[in-house]
């Protein structure tokens, strides 16, 4: 039988498992920390008390290490061996000093440490470990060395040593409390002090709950209805009778009765109290049993009464439980069957040899699916019916009794017997064409079923049609059998269907109802289409048509980003760099004659840097403005354009020679203003990058048309670059080369990049710099709408 059990309070108990050998270590140092600071308090709870042994308080830390590294995650090869060991020292400490004891001796295990301060004449009592401490401590160890033990009788075992450590810490704790000091004590010894009898009832109770599932601890951590008594019980046990004593005790102390009325007192009040909590827990037990026999009543009526047959056969094959509807199919009463009639009594002898066929698989496997049997009724007619059974077993694995479902399958028979007339006709399409009883069990299956779902008719006929439904269809095909049951007609239902292989596809349903000569509904029979490339279809243009309303969105995004940039460019860093300039401007006219020839360097390198931060401003400005502006397509005249900003470029730099080859251009269609800072842009960067040629520097312009778009290319033998690092060219700020080579801010490729993919074309580069770089770039050669 399984036991459920409160996980949440196994994980509760698991952490104050935890907890106590925390508080163990703790305190354990604290003590050793209090013993060489002299911290009385923390040495002993109260003065003229007995002060914990440091050997005691070393122990406790060992003992709170090894009880948490007993937690069942750190169970593996390299903590066990460190956690016998610490559990063997804590043992030896106890063994050691109850040696002592016996046979009289002196070890002084327990006055290696502070051994001056042990002996100080300011301590109240020689501090040797007393033989109940040291028996406690020896309890404890052998505990937790048991509990790394990996069996149920260990782990009884290390809480039953516990439960010991607890009534060892529990008597020195209530003599403390009750002044009666022989509890704390043995003969001449000294007294447990009670900061150890505290840490040894935290470590009991630390080991008892290590593992809550097993040993004496787990009948308290099951949901039944002795572990809920079991956990109110046991807190009642401890509690009431240490609430009374104290109670009493306290009013004999303040002198209110005397100690016979105060044991008249403490057993009355236990009584009543005890008496109260048994009557609250008969009534709980009660309310549990009445939960349990409408249970039962409500399990009987649904085993009683249910669609189908229940049966039991014991042992010897003979009825031993039977349900009202088996009854009523067979026509017998209960005690004409129940002990006195076998399972082959009420078959046929052809379904006796299927019994007989299939008893040894049911034997073997515990269980048999859906054999069909010929049942004899009490009048000598018969029914056919699909059994199920399962076996019941002992502990030791002896069969028991079986548990066996029964359908009467009359109708499903008959059903299929027509549908199998009706299939020869529907054989041939393409189309998936299946009849199934109103059960869902399939009873006829076409080449086209055979085609879409890969089962052949042999694999499906008698199977329940469920077969098909992938994970999270199962309920949809019980709904719409029982649609079908009312005769309603279920049209071009899309939903999806699992093959043999595995793969699951999209169909399309038609089911109907079929009936019989009264117009009953016996079964339904479904037309299936394989949708499945028509749904792929459909997903891929909705993908993307979700894909294109995410970049429009982004797109919409990116703009108003840049339009808020350009605000900030142009009104907010503006102002300061104009300042910058005007007042380094008004320093070299108003104070340019007192300073010195580095003062003057230093505020022309000022106005530079001002300049070409204003550069990079509308640098940037131009290309956010590109992403933003309409274009205003034209035909553009590309040999006219590219001779004006040619001869504008040259112009500005009458200090170079360059020898330009301008070829004759095919005509683009673009935005003039966009096209123009193309060509500006990549004829500044060869005539800039061709400087270290001197009077040799050559660009050359060409072009052609290829189809729709059209093809041009600037090539200079200007010092090019490493093409590893081309794929930086058309990225903002990317420079390949330092400023102190070339002047540039990294902008003018990425603006062409942006202008000529914003057209539909495309720009790349090729360089060598020995030879020089070549760009090319592409764009309509007409009106593309």
């Amino acid at each position: 039988m399984v036991h459920m059990r409160d996980e949440r309070l196994i994980t509760l108990l698991q952490q104050t498992s935890r907890w106590a050998g925390v508080a163990a270590i703790a305190v354990g140092c604290m003590v050793i920390v209090a013993w060489q600071f002299e911290v009385e308090m923390i040495k002993r709870v109260l003065p003229g008390q007995a002060a914990m042994n440091p050997l005691a308080a070393i122990a406790f830390i060992l003992s709170g290490i090894s009880l948490l590294l007993s937690h069942p995650r750190y169970v593996f090869s390299l903590v066990n061996p460190v956690r016998t060991v610490l559990a063997c020292l804590i043992v030896g400490i106890g063994a050691t000093r109850l040696l002592e004891i016996a046979l009289n001796i002196t070890i002084g295990l327990d006055q290696l440490l502070f051994t001056d301060r042990l002996a100080s004449p300011a301590e109240p009592m020689p501090n040797h470990m007393p033989p109940n401490a040291a028996l406690a401590f020896l309890f404890l160890g052998t505990s937790l060395a048991l509990l790394g033990l990996r069996s149920r009788y260990n782990f009884l075992a290390a809480q039953s040593l516990a439960l010991l450590v607890g009534a060892i810490a529990l008597l020195t704790i209530v003599g403390y409390i009750f002044g009666a000091s022989t509890l704390a004590r043995v003969a001449h010894f000294m007294p447990i002090p009670l900061n150890t009898a505290l840490l040894f009832l935290v470590m009991s109770l630390g080991v008892i709950c290590a593992r809550p599932e097993s040993g004496l601890m787990h009948i308290l951590t099951r949901t039944s209805t002795g572990g809920i008594l079991a956990r109110r019980l046991i807190i009642v046990a401890f509690a009431v009778p240490f609430a009374l004593g104290t109670l009493w005790f306290a009013g004999e102390r303040a002198g209110y009765y005397d100690t016979r009325l105060e044991m008249a007192l403490f057993t009355v009040s236990t009584m009543v109290v005890f008496a109260l909590f048994v009557l609250w827990t008969g009534n709980v037990i009660h309310r549990i049993d009445s939960e349990r026999r409408r249970v039962e009543e409500e399990f009987r009526d649904l085993y009683n009464n249910a669609p189908c047959g229940y049966h039991s056969l014991g042992e010897n094959g003979y009825f031993v439980q039977i349900n009202n509807t088996e009854l009523a199919w067979l026509g017998y009463a209960r005690d004409e069957v129940v002990g006195v009639k076998r399972f082959l009594d009420v078959i046929t002898p052809e379904s006796q040899a299927v019994f007989y066929q299939n008893f040894p698989i049911f034997k073997e496997q515990g269980h048999i699916e859906n054999v069909e049997f010929e049942m004899l009724r009490k009048d000598g007619t018969t029914f056919p019916a699909l059994l199920t059974a399962s076996a019941i077993k002992d502990a030791e694995g002896r069969f028991v009794q079986s548990r066996s479902t029964i359908f009467d399958i009359t109708l499903r028979k008959q059903a299929m017997a027509a549908i199998k007339r009706l299939a020869a006709i529907v054989d041939s399409t393409d189309d998936a064409i299946v009849g199934k009883t109103l059960d869902g069990v399939i009873t006829s299956w076409n080449r086209g079923a055979e085609r879409i779902y890969g089962y052949t008719a042999d694999e499906m006929v008698g199977r329940p049609i469920a077969t098909l439904a992938p994970e999270g269809h199962k309920n949809e095909i019980l709904a719409n059998l029982s649609r079908i049951r009312s005769g309603e007609r279920i049209t071009y239902y899309q939903t999806r269907r699992q093959r043999k292989d595995g793969r699951v596809i999209d169909v399309s349903l038609t089911i109907s109802p079929i009936m019989n000569e009264r117009g009953e509904v016996v079964g339904a029979a479904s037309i299936t289409r394989d949708i499945t490339e028509q749904k792929e279809a459909e997903e891929r243009i909705r993908k993307l048509n979700e894909a294109l309303e995410q970049q429009a969105a982004e797109l919409q995004e990116i703009n108003k980003q840049l339009e808020a940039f350009s605000y900030s460019v142009s009104h907010d860093l503006r102002a300061p760099l104009r300042a910058i300039d005007g007042f380094s401007k008004l320093l070299v006219e108003e104070y340019g004659k007192q300073l010195d020839e580095e003062g003057r360097r230093l505020l022309t390198v000022i106005q530079t840097n001002t300049r070409q931060m204003g550069q990079l401003i509308d640098d940037l400005l131009a290309f956010s403005r590109i992403s933003r502006t309409e274009l205003r397509g034209q035909e553009i005249s590309m040999t006219k354009l590219v001779r004006a900003v040619a001869d504008e470029l040259l112009h500005r730099r009458p200090d170079r020679t360059v020898e330009l080859a301008l070829n004759d251009l095919p005509p683009a269609w673009g935005d003039p203003a966009m096209v123009k800072q193309v060509v500006v842009n990549l004829l500044s960067n060869a005539i800039k990058f061709t400087a270290p040629r001197g009077d040799a520097a050559r660009i050359e312009i060409g072009g052609e048309r290829n189809g729709d778009m059209c093809q041009y290319s600037v090539r200079d033998n200007g010092v090019g670059f490493d093409m590893r690092f081309a794929e930086k060219l058309f990225g903002v700020f990317q420079r390949l080369h330092s400023l102190k080579e070339f002047e540039g801010m990294g902008i003018g490729l990425a603006i062409v990049h942006r202008v000529v993919t914003r057209h539909g074309g495309m720009v790349t580069a090729d360089s060598d710099p020995q030879r020089g770089t070549t760009f090319t770039f592409t764009l309509p050669s007409r009106s593309i709408s």
